[in-house]
């Protein structure tokens, strides 16, 4: 997956999950229910809310890291490139000193 899928995926999951707060901060409010269950039920929301952000977090500190991961990997083949290209030129104008002229 890249990192623009990874992004599309994050921007996803998090307006499903304000969604979800808004609907159930809403059904919370509509239902009768006494004071007590209210709020055991608006602590069994927000732990639920609480886990689905850590993973939503978790995903995004995932794809962070793979991406400095690709990062690395893409720098370290230019410096090797580099390298190779500076030691053919070296190469090339240690040739032409050589030849008669």
């Amino acid at each position: 997956m890249d990192n623009e899928q990874q992004g599309g995926s994050a921007a996803v999951g998090l307006a499903f999950l304000q969604g979800a707060v808004i609907g159930a901060i809403g059904a919370l409010l509509l239902a009768p229910r006494s004071g007590r269950e209210f709020r055991k039920q608006i602590k069994g929301y927000a732990q639920q809310t609480g886990e689905k952000l850590r993973t939503v977090a978790g995903n995004g500190q995932d794809a962070l890291q793979h991406g400095m991961e690709e990062g690395r990997h893409l720098a370290e083949k230019g410096r090797q490139i580099l390298r190779e290209a500076a030691e053919a030129g070296q190469s090339a104008i240690k040739q032409e000193r050589g030849r008669p002229s």
